[in-house]
């Protein structure tokens, strides 16, 4: 059994999205502090749509709750982002899922990028029933957009096939982005 210790929750984030929503990216459901499971694996029963998780290890190295996520200029990426196109670090997890909720969970991750350069700390996820398409940050924030993710996502697809769990992982970058089933870790 998960032990998922939820310390702030805020119902349609309005708040934590702090740049005019665009029309086609979908809203923040919620904002959530979480405990990993034993297994360091993060699930929640919330409805489908996006979330932005923020565990301990994050909790415990940014030393507060960093409740946005916000729109950058291109510019400030453009070197990153040729060099993190350069290759896939790809792994499959052994977990499956139709095919469907896997393409509908990435295209809600990528419409959540779609307007631009997306900056945000810990971990972003839409979640579609059981499939979780996720970004982990594993350093100082991520600045990151939808062609980058379908580059990453191509990776996996690539990899492990249309229905199978997997990420790209990003090592200088300190960042995974992927595809997982029932629950996923960063």
């Amino acid at each position: 059994m998960r032990s998922t210790a939820l310390l702030l929750f805020s119902a349609l984030c309005a708040a934590v999205y702090c740049s005019p929503t665009p029309t086609n990216a979908p809203p923040v459901l919620s904002y959530e502090v979480v405990q990993k499971d034993p297994s360091g694996r993060l699930s929640f029963a919330g409805p489908n749509g996006i979330y932005l998780p923020y565990n301990d290890t994050h909790y415990s190295f940014h030393g507060s709750h960093d409740t946005t996520t916000s729109k950058r200029s291109g510019e400030i990426e453009g070197i990153a982002l040729k060099a993190r196109q350069s290759g896939c670090g790809t792994s499959c997890h052994a977990n499956y899922a139709n095919a469907a909720d896997i393409t509908d969970a990435e295209h809600g991750l990528a419409n959540h990028f779609d307007q631009g350069y997306t900056y945000f700390q810990g971990n972003i996820v839409y979640k579609t029933n059981n499939v979780y398409a996720f970004g982990c940050d594993y350093g100082n924030g991520q600045t990151y957009s939808s062609g980058q993710y379908w580059v990453d996502i191509s990776c996996v697809t690539n990899a492990c096939g249309p229905s199978q769990a997997g990420w790209n992982s990003h090592h200088v970058w300190k960042s995974t982005y992927g595809r997982d089933v029932d629950s996923f870790s960063c």
